[in-house]
Formats: C-alpha cells, structure tokens, sequence
C-alpha cells in the first residue's frame, strides 16, 4: 500500500493595505530623476512631486485627484514651520525614495504625500515627530 502525504499551501492573506504598501514599493523603486548640479532641496522637491504623480495611480484612488505642483507648494510651507527634526526626517524620506524600498519608508513616504495632498489637520490632532 503507497501513501501519500499531501501538504497544504500556506494561506496567505492580502489586505487592502499590503496591497497598496507593495504596489507603492515597487513604484518608488524607480529611480527620481535628479539633475547633476541641483541643489539638495531642488531634488527634494522633485522627489516630492514625483511621489504624488506615482500616488495618483496607486490602488484605493486616495491620491486620485491630487496634482503634485499644489501639493508640492503646501508641502514647501509645512516644511519651512517645522522643527529641525521634522525637516530631517522629511529629508532623509525623500532622499532614499530613489533606492531600495522597505515597507517602513514606503508608511513613510505616504505620509508625506498626505501633507501636501490632504487638508491640514487640527492642531491637537497633529502627530509628533520623532
């Protein structure tokens, strides 16, 4: 008598959201386009831009309706009021959205774009930066 043992495939689940962080990895996996003598803030706000346009096709149609000039603007003028730490961690984002992603800097990069692209939240419902 011959048994055979047959194993079942693990189940793996796909949420909404894994979805959408996946989709977003691979499309910020793209390399921004960076001039050779642009400033570092220039390629920033290039970046940003650029991270809007690439949201704008993302799954869920959050980011649908978004154009990147106006948010990049309002963007600009977050910036300008925040603290040190908060336009380093904007920095450090924008300058690795050209590299190899992680699910940590795709949340990351997202919540940038809500910045720009989002109406600003109330002040006792702004999070606080690390």
């Amino acid at each position: 008598m011959r048994t055979s043992v047959t194993r079942m495939a693990p189940r793996i689940e796909v949420t909404r959201r894994s979805l959408l962080l996946g989709t977003l990895a691979a499309a910020l996996a793209a390399r921004v386009p960076r001039a050779g003598a642009a400033s570092p803030a220039a390629r920033r706000a290039r970046a940003y831009r650029a991270l809007v346009r690439r949201l704008r096709r993302a799954p869920g149609g959050h980011f649908r309706h978004a154009d990147p000039a106006a948010a990049g603007r309002r963007f600009a003028a977050w910036y300008a009021g925040q603290p040190a730490s908060g336009r380093a961690h904007a920095d450090a984002v924008l300058d690795r959205l050209g590299g190899p992603q992680d699910p940590a800097l795709t949340a990351a990069a997202v919540a940038l774009a809500q910045i720009g692209c989002d109406p600003p939240p109330a002040p006792d419902d702004r999070p606080t930066l690390p």
